[in-house]
């Protein structure tokens, strides 16, 4: 069968690559003819990219312009996470070559494709694909927020898509409800894609990569604060552990390689970490971790998260909660219960065929 994968454009955003790689790798894996949905936002192709490139370029010379055109800052920035692309998602098309006999079926997800916040909301519903013959599915897709707002207009437009889907599961238990009172459609829960191949995949893919994580303390947070800050401080000092920080300052930043970026997870002694899939690695490595909730970007998905792998008591909000440093994760109960979760959902995609 050829399938269509359609997420929120891939950009420096580690997690989003990888759950994107992890379902194309699994579909790949079960036989299908598999392809991703995306515009490439870090290459320029078409005669208008050029030509704004150009344009940019001689008001830069003029003066005018004091920093690269965005594309190129992309560019920059995806140096080292380029690679990874092209290696393990080769099929890559663009939207605007998608047409309605290039696929048998469209998955879209995961991540937050139903956020609205992030990117335009209709087209992970398949309003440009309302009238094909294909068969939709939605995987692990995510609302981010337990108070979804969609206008009026898109609410409408969005049950009318939704009722064209031959399967629709969701990444947190509240999307559940969600679909049910504002979609007026059923659903299920379904485990991030990340989460449905085996860690020593991932393990294989970064045995050749170093990292500078080893005995330390691993940070990885999105948005700093005094409250994490101290948090790390207190943990630092009580663990007598050095602290290696995987995000430096925007200003500083320079995007590491995917593989390192794993590989700084499975390094480490302990994770502190105020993102998803900064927990998910985390806990695929079986890695000692805090999460800090960062309530802007979405807590249900940390809540689905922690609850199914029983490590609610993983949340930290001040140097108070650290007491839990020394107890010890039953990571083969967690590991179990992951398992079983895997097993159910790889099921799933049994009805594609």
């Amino acid at each position: 069968m050829k399938i269509g994968i359609l997420t929120l454009p891939l950009h420096t955003n580690y997690g989003g690559i990888l759950q994107a790689f992890a379902l194309y790798t699994v579909l790949s894996s079960m036989g299908h003819q598999v392809s991703l949905i995306d515009g490439k936002m870090y290459e320029i192709n078409s005669l208008r990219e050029k030509l704004s490139v150009f344009l940019w370029g001689i008001m830069k010379l003029l003066g005018l312009r004091k920093r690269k055109h965005p594309q190129l800052q992309m560019q920059d920035k995806m140096t080292n996470i380029i690679p990874f692309i092209q290696k393990n998602i080769p099929n890559i098309i663009s939207p605007t070559f998608v047409k309605p006999t290039t696929f048998d079926a469209i998955i879209v997800g995961s991540d937050q494709i139903w956020r609205g916040e992030y990117s335009p909301l209709l087209p992970y519903f398949l309003d440009f694909a309302s009238n094909w013959e294909i068969k939709r599915i939605a995987y692990a897709a995510s609302f981010g927020v337990s108070d979804w707002k969609p206008s009026e207009k898109q609410l409408k437009l969005c049950k009318n898509l939704i009722k064209k889907f031959y399967l629709v599961t969701v990444r947190e238990k509240e999307g559940i409800n969600i679909c049910r009172k504002k979609l007026d459609c059923s659903s299920q829960w379904t485990i991030d894609p990340t989460m449905l191949l085996q860690p020593e995949t991932y393990i294989s893919m970064i045995k050749h990569t170093t990292s500078e994580s080893a005995g330390k303390i691993l940070t990885y947070v999105l948005d700093d604060n005094k409250e994490v800050e101290d948090i790390i401080s207190s943990m630092s000092s009580s663990m007598r552990k050095d602290v290696f920080n995987l995000r430096l300052p925007s200003e500083n930043r320079i995007n590491v390689s995917v593989e390192t970026w794993l590989r700084s997870f499975y390094d480490c002694d302990y994770v502190i970490t105020d993102s998803f899939h900064g927990t998910v690695f985390s806990i695929l490595f079986n890695k000692p971790f805090f999460v800090y909730i960062n309530k802007e970007r979405g807590s249900s998905r940390f809540k689905t998260l922690l609850e199914f792998t029983g490590l609610s008591y993983r949340v930290v909000t001040s140097p108070n909660d650290l007491s839990a440093i020394s107890t010890q994760i039953n990571w083969n109960n967690v590991n179990e219960k992951i398992a079983i979760e895997r097993k159910r959902c790889l099921e799933l995609f049994s009805l594609l065929s």
